[in-house]
């Protein structure tokens, strides 16, 4: 259960910086 829930949170991580990564790709296109 532990490693589960550790696992899904790295793999949250993961996702949030390719969320960040790619908004700020598009905020600088935008400029």
């Amino acid at each position: 259960m532990k490693f589960g829930n550790a696992t899904l949170k790295k793999n949250d991580l993961t996702f949030n910086i390719k969320i960040i990564l790619y908004f700020c790709f598009s905020y600088n296109e935008n400029l």
